[in-house]
């Protein structure tokens, strides 16, 4: 069988026997693979510690034609996410990025902007100041991406377009803004402000697929995020990602516990 070669972010691994794991990474160039690494939790061999959690490497695999694993059978460590206590609230944010994306995608889709926005994040993340806007600069950017944004422009009943100059209404059961005729009647969830939509909006925008760059989003100076804009996009995001996922990730309780779902002063746009 042909060996095939990726890079690729490592986002689960489970033990499989004493000395052998089955890992998830997501590549850039086939997208989800899955694959058996024998001896990959030995701390010498072809792999070295490259297959931990956030890692970003190159790895050297045998492609599987039935729904058997994939063969991982070397690697070679790219970047490794830094994980000391002190970042703690950093690698919470970067394991939910790996659950949101194992969750979201499927085996061998790739999505080369995923993958440059991801890589991009998760290298910027261990000195970012602004980790809740950055959180939800992800979050957004790969709902785009993936098809899944809720819509911030056109009214989900009637598909016509919905103006900025006033808030508006957001329905959680179609997925979007509802324009002022179509609320009579219609049970929105929340009430997005003229300010919210538009950080909603500028965090969405997809990254450069080669550079992993989107813009005025990838600056985070440039989003003017308040408390009431930051609990009111949180909220709506986080309830849109339970309803899309069906059910609630595994990580936001411990996101409520260490205050990531609080606003902190010091983002301040």
């Amino acid at each position: 069988m042909p060996y095939e070669q990726a890079t690729a972010i490592v986002l689960r691994n489970v033990p499989f026997s004493e000395t052998s794991l089955v890992a998830t990474l997501f590549s850039l160039e086939f997208g989800k693979i899955r694959g058996l690494a024998k001896g990959g939790r030995r701390l010498k061999g072809h792999f070295e510690g490259a297959l931990d959690l956030l890692s970003l490497c190159r790895i050297v695999f045998v492609r599987k034609t039935s729904e058997a694993l994939d063969l991982f059978t070397e690697t070679k460590l790219l970047r490794r996410f830094p994980s000391t206590e002190t970042d703690l609230p950093r690698i919470l944010v970067g394991f939910y990025m790996a659950e949101l994306i194992n969750e979201l995608t499927q085996d061998y889709q790739p999505h080369p902007q995923l993958f440059g926005l991801a890589d991009r994040t998760l290298e910027k993340l261990p000195s970012e100041e602004k980790i809740r806007a950055r959180m939800l600069h992800f979050e957004l950017s790969l709902l785009n991406i993936l098809g899944f944004l809720p819509s911030l422009e056109i009214c989900t009943e009637c598909g016509e377009s919905v103006g900025w100059d006033n808030s508006v209404a957001f329905s959680e059961i179609t997925g979007g803004v509802i324009c002022e005729k179509c609320q009579s009647g219609n049970r929105a969830t929340f009430r997005l402000s003229v300010p919210s939509r538009r950080i909603m909006y500028a965090l969405s925008q997809p990254p450069d697929a080669e550079h992993g760059e989107s813009g005025a989003s990838e600056d985070l100076r440039r989003v003017n995020l308040t408390a009431r804009e930051f609990y009111e996009i949180r909220g709506l995001v986080s309830h849109y990602v339970c309803t899309l996922l069906g059910k609630r990730p595994k990580l936001f309780p411990l996101f409520e516990k260490i205050g990531l779902f609080r606003w902190d002063p010091r983002e301040a746009g």
